[in-house]
């Protein structure tokens, strides 16, 4: 065995998995169930060396989160890993433009 095979990051599972059997017994019920699984942690704990024990790379989503990754990115990361690409526009309305546009809905609204 070569030592880039026991340290470092890469994709191919790690020959130096040594298993804790309450946090691997954990997560192979945890993926007996419908709820979306989070493994989180400091680095290096082996997290990754976790779910290539479990599962196959396409079997999951992985996402490395930051100091100032909010709830909103990991969504993005995970619709955009599933090919979904998601489009926002924002506009902004003066005070007076907005208040006709409302007076005319409530207009076209009061016909029905």
């Amino acid at each position: 065995m070569q030592l880039n095979n026991v340290f470092g990051v890469s994709r191919d599972p790690v020959a130096s998995y040594i298993e804790r059997s309450s946090v691997d017994n954990a997560l192979s019920d945890a993926l007996e169930t419908t709820k979306q699984i989070v493994v989180y942690g400091s680095s290096k704990q082996g997290k990754t060396a976790l779910l290539q024990r479990h599962l196959q790379e396409e079997e999951r989503v992985t996402y490395h989160c930051g100091p100032t990754s909010v709830a909103e990115d990991i969504y993005r990361s995970f619709l955009r890993s599933h090919g979904i690409e998601i489009v926002t526009e924002k506009q902004q309305l003066r005070p007076e433009k907005f208040l006709h546009q409302l007076r005319v809905l409530l207009v076209q609204s009061s016909h029905f």
